[in-house]
Order: C-alpha cells, then structure tokens, then sequence
C-alpha cells in the first residue's frame, strides 16, 4: 500500500500524510483511486514501449476535439505513414484506458481527453 500511496502523493502533489486523512473512513475511495493511478501506470508502460502509440496520441490530441469522430482507419494510417492494421492495433488500447469509443462498423469517437501528463510523455 505505501508503494500505491507514494504513487498518490507523486500526482496529487499532495504529501502521503494528507493523503491518508483524506481518505480516513473511506477505504473504497482509496482503492479506487490506487486502481486509477495503477492504470495510469500501465498505460505510461505502454506508451513509453511503441512509438506507433505515442505517434497516435499526439496525432488524435492535435487533430480532433472530444466527441469528434476520428478519419476513418485508412487516413489515420496514411496520416501516420503505418498500414492500417498496425494502428487499428492500437485503438483497443485507446478504448480500454476511455479515450476512444471503438465500435466495429462505425466511425471511432475520441471520448475523453488525455491528461497533462500523457501529453508530455508522449511528447517528450
């Protein structure tokens, strides 16, 4: 749990002490917000592991707005200069972490935006 609590403190900015009073009596609160850094961690490994996803990372952050419907498949991957399966590898990774809405047959949605901090790892 300190490992977790240290995570915290890193994004928060807040210190591991005022972490624990702020979550005294609610333990449920805490998991859930350990269970977010974690998959925050995750998705941080992953990225730091393919350039192809950092690439469409910050091609979908500087070309559409939440809510906006991604080009389709081909001009993604035209845009990026991959063949389009390789990025259709990459979209359920997207989904699964809430930032796009990937159903099959339908245009993709970007459904949240990236936090700060992804932004500048992916641009680093």
């Amino acid at each position: 749990m300190k490992e977790q609590l240290e995570l915290l403190s890193k994004y928060s900015g807040k210190t591991i002490e005022e972490i624990e009073t702020l979550f005294i009596g609610n333990p449920s609160l805490l998991s859930a917000s350990v269970l977010g850094v974690n998959v925050f961690e995750e998705l941080k490994t992953q990225i730091n592991k393919n350039q192809v996803l950092k690439e469409l990372i910050v091609y979908i952050n500087d070309n559409y707005s939440v809510g906006d419907k991604l080009a389709p498949d081909r001009n993604v991957a035209e845009a990026l200069g991959y063949e389009r399966s390789t990025i259709r590898e990459y979209y359920p990774h997207l989904k699964l972490f809430g930032y796009l809405d990937v159903h099959h047959g339908k245009s993709t949605v970007f459904k949240r935006s990236f936090e700060k901090h992804i932004i500048e790892l992916v641009k680093s």
